[in-house]
């Protein structure tokens, strides 16, 4: 970023919005609570933003609106299904506190969509296609990079282990990730410019890291070792 955005006459710009979403990004990663989730959550989807239209134009601004529909969307979902989670948790916002309680289905849903649309899995991938191409590079970097990560990392501390109503959507989660990883790769190999070439690649990697969620869900006592995979495919695709 340093060196690519060195001529810019909005650097600086560009650098407030930059610093805004790594403290977000940093606060989800050291929370203990679904409140500082929330909190550095927000902070960094809303701050992408800055870092989407940056270099000004039609297409990043046209890229940037629908990322912002989607981010206060999934902020709403996720805001709302963390509600109901401290709710049935006694009111409690740790997440040690909330895996130990079971989980209902509207609560699950909501999660798994709120969280969903930062991560990118299909049919929620529609802003990376766009927003990729039309930011700078670091940005693009950062947003599929790390930035995808927020939601997986939601998603597995968030919900309990060892859950029936996990369980039950189980199935269907694996087919929307298996569908998702080979489509999206597909779509890949029909684009026309790099970096939605890479924006496919990504939802295509979430895609294959979903259906390792849907397995940990489905296999009995086999959180430990799904998370090594996870984390696995998490550092591949960053790198």
């Amino acid at each position: 970023a340093h060196s690519s955005l060195a001529q810019s006459p909005h650097r600086l710009r560009f650098w407030v919005f930059w610093q805004l979403a790594l403290t977000g990004n940093l606060l989800l990663i050291a929370a203990t609570d679904a409140l500082s989730f929330y909190l550095g959550f927000s902070a960094m989807s809303l701050s992408a933003y800055g870092l989407i239209v940056h270099q000004g134009g039609p297409e990043p601004r046209r890229a940037g609106r629908l990322y912002l529909q989607l981010a206060v969307c999934g902020e709403m979902l996720l805001l709302a299904g963390l509600l109901l989670r401290v709710h049935g948790a006694d009111r409690t916002f740790d997440f040690t506190g909330c895996q130990a309680q079971p989980i209902d289905h509207l609560t699950l849903i909501l999660l798994v969509l709120g969280l969903g649309l930062k991560a990118g899995f299909w049919p929620l991938h529609v802003w990376l296609p766009l927003a990729h191409p039309a930011a700078p590079a670091p940005a693009s970097a950062v947003l599929s990079g790390a930035m995808l990560k927020a939601g997986l990392l939601g998603i597995w501390r968030c919900l309990p282990q060892d859950d029936p109503a996990l369980a039950a959507w189980s199935a269907a989660l694996l087919a929307v990730g298996l569908f998702g990883a080979l489509y999206a790769a597909l779509l890949g190999l029909c684009a026309g410019r790099s970096k939605a070439v890479l924006a496919y690649s990504s939802v295509s990697q979430m895609g294959w890291c979903l259906m390792i969620i849907a397995l940990a869900w489905s296999l009995e006592g086999s959180q430990a070792a799904m998370l090594a995979v996870l984390l696995v495919f998490g550092v591949h695709h960053g790198l």
